[in-house]
C-alpha cells in the first residue's frame, strides 16, 4: 500500500487508551525523503524512529497488508540487536513472493501510468469508501501531468484529500506505491524467533504459510469483515476486540 496511516483511525479509537498508539507513515510521501528499496532498510529506518519514543523494550508491533511484512522484519531486527518483542500482531500478511527471476517494470507510458493510478485510488476508495468515479478510459489519453490534475480534481470533490493537495504531493502517493510493489517483490523474509499473531479474514490464504517463519505455534484468529474493510467501520471494533485481547496478553 502507500503508507498512508489515516486508515486506522477507526481502530485505533476502539483500543483502550490505557498506552500510546503510535503509526508509522511511510516517509517517502514527504518531498525530501529519498524511496525505500527493500523491507529490510525499511524496518531499519522504522526502529530508528520507534528507539526515539520508546528507547527500551518489550515492544508490541503490529502491521497490516504490506506493513505486516515490515512489521515481522522490525520484529527479526530487533531481536537481532537483543530487544524483547511481547507481541508481533499481523493483520491480514502472508509471506509470499513473485519467483525471484521476475522483475519490476517501469512504468513507461501514460497507459501505464493510468493502470497504476486507477488501481491505487481504487485500493483506497475502500477505506474513504466514497466510490470514486474515475476509470482507465479517464485518464489514458492524457498526459502524465494531466492525469494527476484530473484525478486531484475528483478527489478533492468528495473531500477525501485536503483543499490545499498539489500535484507533486500526489504524484508521491503513487511513487510510494510503486516503491512498495518493488519492495515486496525482492523481499525474502528469514525466521522469526517468536510467536506470530496473526488476525486474518476469511477466504484469504492458509495461516500454514507463516508457520516456517516462526519458531512458535502462529495463534490464529479469524475476523470480520474483508482484507479492506476489516480495519474501518463497522469492522473495527471486533478487530480492536481481539487485538486488544493479545496486547493484555502481552
Amino acid at each position: 500500500g502507500p503508507g498512508v496511516v489515516s486508515c486506522f483511525i477507526d481502530l485505533a479509537k476502539h483500543l483502550d487508551h490505557d498506552r500510546p498508539f503510535y503509526g508509522i507513515q511511510a516517509p517517502g510521501l514527504m518531498a525530501d525523503h529519498a524511496l525505500f528499496s527493500s523491507i529490510e532498510e525499511m524496518a531499519t529506518f522504522y526502529i530508528e524512529e520507534l528507539l526515539t519514543v520508546q528507547p527500551d523494550g518489550p515492544y508490541l508491533l503490529g502491521g497490516y497488508s504490506f506493513g505486516g511484512l515490515v512489521a515481522f522484519e522490525m520484529a527479526r531486527q530487533l531481536q537481532m540487536q537483543g530487544c524483547s518483542v511481547a507481541l508481533l500482531a499481523i493483520l491480514d500478511t502472508y509471506p509470499l513472493w513473485q519467483d525471484s527471476a521476475a522483475q519490476v517494470q517501469p512504468l513507461e507510458s501514460a497507459q501505464d501510468d493510468a493502470r497504476e493510478i486507477v488501481r491505487l485510488i481504487g485500493l483506497l476508495d475502500h477505506y474513504w469508501r466514497r466510490q470514486i468515479q474515475l476509470s482507465y478510459d479517464d485518464l489514458c489519453h492524457l498526459e502524465p501531468d494531466e492525469q494527476l490534475a484530473h484525478v486531484l480534481a475528483q478527489l478533492k470533490e468528495v473531500q477525501v484529500v485536503p483543499e490545499d493537495m498539489d500535484i507533486a504531493q500526489l504524484r508521491r502517493l503513487i511513487q510510494v506505491d510503486k516503491a512498495h510493489g518493488i519492495c515486496l517483490q525482492r523481499y525474502r523474509p528469514q525466521p522469526y524467533r517468536g510467536r506470530i499473531t496473526l488476525l486474518r479474514t476469511e477466504g484469504t490464504y492458509d495461516p500454514v504459510l507463516w508457520a516456517a517463519f516462526s519458531s512458535e505455534p502462529v495463534e490464529v484468529h479469524t475476523v470480520e469483515g474483508d482484507h479492506f474493510t476489516m480495519i474501518v467501520e463497522p469492522y473495527a471494533k471486533s478487530l480492536a476486540s481481539k487485538l486488544q485481547h493479545y496486547i493484555d496478553k502481552a
